[in-house]
């Protein structure tokens, strides 16, 4: 999934696992079209046009961001022209492996911690603006995360 998101990301970090003491064991990044896990190559893909990592990005959260959707969004943490809106995430930021045990059963474990680039871990995504339960989903105009997005975009061409 992160794989995809090259276009706005470019070559970067996109997030780091900490271990029970927050300390560093992998970075994931994206290189050239390749997601890695440190050296080991995950996925590429054939990007159609340029990355554009300063392009703006409105990443609307809320309670059913989680998982997946969190890794997205600590992906984007840090960089320039960027802003969380809505609620806070579910808070399921943890890095897990399959483990295979005995009968042909496996297993998931939680083998460290989702932090962003910089390996500064958060329980959850906290927006930068908060907003709680206006969502619209019947009219996304009138749906205030939508609403706050937009006018982030367009604060950026004042």
């Amino acid at each position: 999934m992160l794989a995809f998101l090259y276009h706005l990301i470019g070559d970067a970090d996109v997030y780091t696992l900490l271990d029970r003491n927050q300390e560093i064991t992998l970075v994931h990044k994206l290189v050239q079209e390749e997601f890695l896990s440190g050296d080991k190559m995950e996925v590429a893909i054939q990007a159609q046009k340029a990355a554009r990592p300063k392009v703006p990005v409105a990443l609307i959260t809320g309670k059913l961001t989680a998982s997946a959707g969190e890794d997205i969004a600590v992906a984007f943490r840090g960089r320039d022209k960027v802003r969380f809106i809505g609620e806070p995430s579910a808070g399921y930021l943890s890095g897990n492996d399959l483990f295979d045990l005995p009968f042909g059963i496996q297993m998931a474990l939680t083998t460290g911690l989702i932090a962003d680039p910089a390996g500064h871990y958060t329980e959850n995504i906290v927006p930068d603006i908060l907003i709680e339960k206006q969502d619209n989903f019947k009219d996304l105009l009138l749906d205030k995360n939508i609403q706050e997005a937009l006018g982030f975009f367009k604060s950026l061409r004042e």
